[in-house]
């Protein structure tokens, strides 16, 4: 029985949690990745092994999530099943679009300066219909920090900006997004994991 108060919800949101941590932990590396293309290797270095340190932290919450699954109640009401639809579908159309785009904005600037911070903001855009998605206002916040950053490195190319120091701020800046993103997760895994023991 949960020791919690909170209501103990379906596996399948236990699950889209650890997978999101599993997604957080990929995106936060490749974009931390970017910062070698400008930094210095003394302050790339750094920053990415804070950002392994960080997905070996959400990999874990998810290996977490993953193993208690049989400890979440299946899906047994309508309205929890009509609600797993809607997300499921909801979440795919928006992550559908997010992979098109950035396949567009790859085709089209392909060598072009402006790759990577319009890739960025392929990926700020994503975040404000997942509020929506899953009513949660958290998602906001890394869509509008990741819309500055975006924003910022294509002002930044414009006026002559050095290319590959503005794509490693764009990464390092994206890679905050994704990190902050995954920490939520993190916690929010906690107390999914608090209502089930």
């Amino acid at each position: 029985m949960p020791t919690s108060s909170a209501k103990v919800l379906p596996r399948p949101v236990a699950l889209s949690v650890a997978g999101g941590l599993l997604l957080m932990t990929v995106f936060t590396l490749v974009w931390a990745g970017d910062t070698f293309i400008g930094w210095p290797a003394v302050a790339a270095a750094p920053f990415f092994a804070a950002a392994v340190i960080a997905g070996g932290v959400f990999t874990r919450r998810a290996g977490q999530l993953f193993r208690a699954r049989w400890s979440f109640p299946a899906v047994d009401t309508e309205d929890d099943a009509a609600e797993g639809r809607r997300l499921g579908g909801a979440y795919g159309i928006v992550f559908g679009l997010e992979g098109a785009g950035i396949g567009i904005v790859a085709g089209v600037l392909s060598g072009s300066d402006y790759l990577l911070p319009a890739i960025a903001l392929v990926v700020a855009l994503h975040w404000y219909p997942m509020a929506w998605v899953f009513r949660r206002g958290f998602d906001l916040w890394p869509a509008s920090w990741t819309l500055l950053v975006a924003v910022a490195g294509i002002v930044l190319l414009a006026t002559g900006a050095d290319r590959d120091l503005v794509w490693s701020w764009v990464g390092a800046g994206t890679a905050l997004a994704t990190l902050g993103y995954g920490t939520y997760m993190t916690f929010y895994g906690a107390d999914l994991l608090a209502s089930v023991t």
